[in-house]
């Protein structure tokens, strides 16, 4: 097994602590944009979307000042260790206790996404079907569930970790190029478990949630595509835009963390990967391991840029939102075409007249 470290700035810790405290003083004032819309500029043609919008965006941004200024992982990847170096080792918190807080942070974003699905699917689908007077109950019995199911697997984890000496003996071991002074940093944790099995619970949990967020988005789709007798084409065009609006928030921001934790865990799982000095030429081969800690860098930084996308996607995608920040910047007057009557606010059962 090959491992090579070059020991440019690109691959320093101290590169990805810059990069992403930079990112951070791009992100904050549009994250305070944003909630500023969702509180003040969602009209009341929204109302029912407008917290789970909320929520999905207050999720985000926490997990965004997370990696870019509290945590700030530089990851030694393959391997599952390295040390935090963000603001919370500058006040002194222990390192496990940051990654248990910022791997908390993570899954209630993935919790939200469902969330923002799920509320879509209440609205239109059970609001069709009949909503029981229990109805509410048993969502918050089916959230709390959820809740207690991804603590447990989180506590399992760190209560499974390896201690500090033993973790970087192993990633001496499996990384020998790797140098003493990142090994010794006293934030140093290694993220591997003593149960081999772990992992894949790890990735059954993250299955479990995506399932569920498939399995509102699916029913809810299909709803807005069949024929309904109580619904006039006008709502139901409308439904379907207002649905594809809230779609691409969604899925369009969470490519920017998943594609990364997709690459982390390719390697992690392979054990074969070579890369080349230029980050764009991927290689991957059976004989040898290449540790390129630019490219964990820039994966960080990708992960850090979901809240950014999350709201810049909210902006473009809602009208609302869009023709305020126009008028916030003077480029036309604000106005609301009497077209966008609704935009999901519309229940199943009601009708539009003189539209």
């Amino acid at each position: 097994m090959t491992c090579i470290f070059n020991g440019s700035f690109m691959e320093s810790d101290r590169f990805l602590a810059y990069a992403l405290h930079t990112l951070t003083s791009i992100e904050i004032p549009l994250h305070v944009i944003g909630a500023y819309l969702i509180i003040f500029k969602t009209p009341r043609t929204m109302k029912t979307a407008k917290y789970s919008i909320l929520q999905l965006h207050v999720t985000c941004t926490m997990m965004d000042l997370m990696i870019t200024s509290f945590w700030i992982f530089y990851w030694l990847i393959p391997s599952a260790g390295g040390f935090p170096v963000g603001l919370m080792s500058n006040i002194g918190i222990n390192s496990t206790v940051q990654a248990f807080i910022a791997f908390n942070v993570m899954l209630a974003v993935a919790l939200t996404y469902v969330s923002f699905f799920e509320n879509r699917y209440d609205a239109l689908v059970i609001g069709y079907i009949g909503r029981s007077q229990r109805r509410n109950f048993w969502r918050a019995v089916y959230f709390i569930v959820n809740v207690i199911y991804v603590e447990s697997i989180l506590a399992f984890v760190f209560l499974n970790m390896t201690t500090q000496e033993e973790g970087r003996r192993i990633v001496e071991l499996k990384q020998p190029c790797i140098p003493s002074s990142l090994l010794n940093n006293p934030n140093f944790i290694n993220l591997n478990v003593k149960n081999e099995y772990l992992p894949h619970f790890i990735g059954s949990m993250v299955l479990i949630i995506f399932l569920q967020g498939l399995y509102f988005v699916f029913y809810t789709t299909y709803y807005l595509f069949k024929d309904v007798a109580h619904v006039s084409k006008t709502t139901r065009m409308m439904q379907r835009k207002f649905f594809l609006s809230m779609f691409l928030q969604a899925v369009i921001p969470a490519l920017s963390i998943a594609l990364p934790f997709h690459c982390y865990y390719y390697l992690w799982k392979t054990r074969y990967f070579y890369q080349s000095e230029k980050i764009s030429s991927i290689t991957y081969i059976s004989v040898e391991i290449l540790l390129f800690a630019a490219y964990n860098n820039l994966a960080m930084i990708a992960m850090g840029c979901n809240g950014l996308f999350s709201t810049l996607v909210m902006i473009l995608v809602h009208h609302p939102y869009r023709s305020a920040v126009l008028e916030m910047c003077r480029v036309r007057k604000m106005e609301f075409p009497r077209s966008v009557v609704a935009t999901m606010n519309l229940r199943p059962l009601v009708k539009i007249s003189g539209g």
